[in-house]
């Protein structure tokens, strides 16, 4: 064995070191507990942290891209052009063929492809209601027409030109094409219905103008 193991004085400075190892090993081992629950009790914060974090970066994200496409959709819907389905045109006319006879004038002013297309789509469900319908480029032009945003139909003092365009303007803008009326025209004034009168009389100018913004 040990050459101190028969000493008293040496096995008693063993047993002391001993017990203060094993009080320090205690004293570690308390520690350790210690900074284990702290240790944990932090990761689980810190993850909550992140986590949440994250969720409101995710959100922020969401966020921002709804209102992206948002925009997108609003540019597209500014770059569309307006048009008239067969569909759409059917239903115009359906809803004018009351007043077959009228007469109307069409035209785009300012010459866009754009309002020369949505102008000959209006004079198809015209002609298609019975009205005298003709694409007119020069009166659109002249000083009876002038530029317009959106859709303009003008009106003598008639009142059957203003029925007329009221009709039209209701049918147009129940489509989704953006449409008013004012007067203006000269042809009837003062008003002269009869039954044998020139249909300028009681015609309606149709102005195709810019697509409002």
């Amino acid at each position: 064995m040990f050459s101190w193991w028969s000493s008293l004085d040496a096995v008693t400075r063993v047993n002391v070191d001993a017990q203060w190892a094993l009080a320090i090993a205690g004293f570690c081992t308390a520690v350790a507990l210690v900074l284990v629950a702290m240790t944990s009790k932090q990761i689980g914060f810190l993850q909550g942290r992140d986590t949440q974090q994250a969720r409101g970066e995710s959100q922020q994200l969401r966020e921002r891209l709804q209102a992206t496409q948002q925009e997108l959709e609003e540019t597209k819907r500014h770059l569309a052009w307006r048009t008239l389905s067969p569909q759409q045109q059917a239903s115009i006319a359906a809803k004018l063929a009351s007043l077959k006879g009228q007469e109307a004038a069409v035209g785009a002013n300012p010459v866009t492809a754009e309002g020369v297309e949505l102008a000959t789509q209006i004079v198809s469900a015209l002609k298609a209601a019975g009205w005298v319908a003709a694409p007119r480029q020069v009166m659109v032009e002249g000083p009876l027409g002038g530029v317009a945003s959106g859709v303009i139909v003008r009106t003598t003092a008639d009142p059957r030109s203003i029925a007329a365009a009221s009709a039209l303007v209701n049918a147009l803008n129940a489509e989704g094409i953006v449409a008013s009326q004012i007067g203006g025209l000269p042809f009837a004034s003062p008003p002269s219905p009869g039954p044998h009168d020139a249909l300028i009389t009681y015609m309606v100018l149709v102005i195709v103008g810019d697509k409002p913004q």
